[in-house]
């Protein structure tokens, strides 16, 4: 049986979860992390929150600790994923919904900015409008 890998203390907690899926089961990582596991630092930079952008020497050091067969293209990120069988060969990832954070995640995250408590539960119609006025914010 294959040990399943945990985040190294140094990463953002918000992001603990997403790296750990990805390694341990294939699953799809948002924008920034597949950035960084794609060696692409200007997409990284550019896809960072504030947390993330101070992180960055963090991120190097994390690739270090990783197998070499899940970072450091593109290519290698999907070969990847295929591998763990999440991505069917003749697919590419825009057809997977990416996981979003767990309550969990957003609570270490707000402890960790000491902004507050966030809530636990958010109906889809809350989501749905929080969303659509984000949108139009832009």
């Amino acid at each position: 049986m294959t040990k399943e890998f945990k985040a190294p203390h140094y990463v953002p907690e918000h992001m603990k979860g997403g790296l750990e899926r990805y390694i341990n089961h294939g699953i799809p990582p948002g924008s920034f992390l597949r950035a960084v596991l794609e060696n692409n630092l200007l997409g990284a930079f550019s896809k960072a929150d504030e947390t993330n952008r101070h992180a960055m020497y963090e991120w190097a050091c994390v690739l270090n600790t990783l197998p070499l067969n899940c970072w450091g293209s593109e290519e290698k990120v999907l070969a990847y994923m295929k591998s763990k069988h999440v991505i069917e060969p003749e697919l590419d990832d825009r057809d997977i919904e990416y996981a979003e954070p767990t309550a969990e995640e957003w609570e270490a995250e707000a402890k960790a900015k000491r902004i507050g408590d966030v809530p636990e539960v958010v109906s889809p119609d809350e989501l749905k409008l929080f969303r659509k006025y984000a949108e139009d914010d832009y």
